[in-house]
């Protein structure tokens, strides 16, 4: 069945809307980070009964899994029952004050976060693959976005995180249908207890997923309906301009180390290196007797300039 996420009053007010714990008015996978923010010590959000993404009257790790698993092709969850304040269902906490959910936790039209689409190229299996980037000043640990296209064009079999900067993520999935491709990714599943997600994607230009083409009859072309991305709060980042062609960007025509600064150092360093074409990269620390100090970087990234702090501590977190 389906489901209208949200409760409204009799004068027509929506009061409340399931899943949205980040209060931004909509449902999608910045509510699973931001749930996953503010679990620990103690579930703490603006509607509980919100968050209480399955129904079950508690607000855990499972509504997290059960958003995830009906995000696509459109949010699936319980219908409240009544109103926040009359939901006899549930004995979670609430607004004080109708509606609930009315915190501005998400950043509309933000100018330096853009999805790229990439030049389309023939791909291992004989597809055509369109790569999808993000380009961002934040620090960004989940995505979403939903793209249009005419069907009688081409067809599009699946979106992959192969070859791209998702296959770390704890979380990855797509729907494709009616015309509409969608995606999403989570960085990390692990919840953490300050508010801020654990782990990160750096400001820079990321490779998050490739789309997969066959049978081209006419002009390979999307158009935006939804981008979304979250930054290390669970706050919702809305680009200006929901979907950018190919940018021409003056790529490195050579694999370069360079020297880490400051050198010497005393606290932490930045070490930067250059990628000419997307590549697995290990970055790793070695002291002079060759022993292996601390692993750095490990995993597929996009070709570019790269950056990254060492805060000069080993495998124990110990300082050196």
């Amino acid at each position: 069945p389906e489901w209208t996420p949200f409760s409204i009053t009799s004068s027509g007010q929506i009061v409340f809307i399931r899943g949205d714990s980040n209060a931004d008015g909509n449902t999608d996978v910045t509510d699973a980070v931001f749930t996953l923010n503010h679990l620990f010590p103690a579930p703490s959000f603006v509607c509980d009964r919100a968050a209480d993404c399955n129904y079950d009257n508690s607000v855990d790790i499972a509504d997290v899994s059960y958003l995830l698993d009906h995000l696509f092709p459109q949010p699936n969850l319980p219908e409240p029952n009544l109103t926040c304040g009359q939901d006899t269902g549930s004995s979670l906490s609430c607004d004080s004050f109708p509606p609930c959910g009315t915190e501005e936790v998400s950043l509309n039209g933000v100018s330096d976060v853009s999805l790229i689409l990439g030049k389309a190229e023939l791909s291992a299996e004989n597809l055509i693959s369109v790569p999808v980037y993000m380009q961002t000043s934040h620090r960004i640990t989940a995505f979403q976005f939903e793209l249009g296209y005419n069907a009688e064009n081409f067809t599009v079999l699946r979106v992959v995180d192969s070859e791209t900067e998702s296959e770390r993520f704890d979380y990855f999935n797509y729907y494709v249908g009616n015309g509409r491709v969608m995606a999403a990714g989570v960085l990390s599943l692990t919840p953490s207890y300050t508010g801020m997600a654990r782990s990160w994607l750096e400001p820079g230009r990321h490779k998050i997923a490739r789309i997969l083409i066959a049978n081209p009859r006419g002009p390979i072309e999307f158009n935006s309906l939804k981008v979304v991305f979250s930054d290390i709060y669970g706050r919702a980042l809305i680009p200006i301009s929901g979907l950018q062609a190919e940018e021409l960007q003056r790529l490195p025509k050579t694999y370069v180390l360079f020297q880490n600064e400051p050198n010497p150092f005393d606290g932490s360093t930045v070490i930067r290196y250059a990628l000419p074409v997307d590549s697995r990269v290990e970055l790793v620390i070695y002291n002079a007797a060759g022993q292996r100090v601390r692993t750095l970087v490990r995993g597929y990234q996009s070709a570019g300039y790269k950056s990254v702090r060492w805060d000069g501590r080993d495998l124990s977190l110990i300082h050196i």
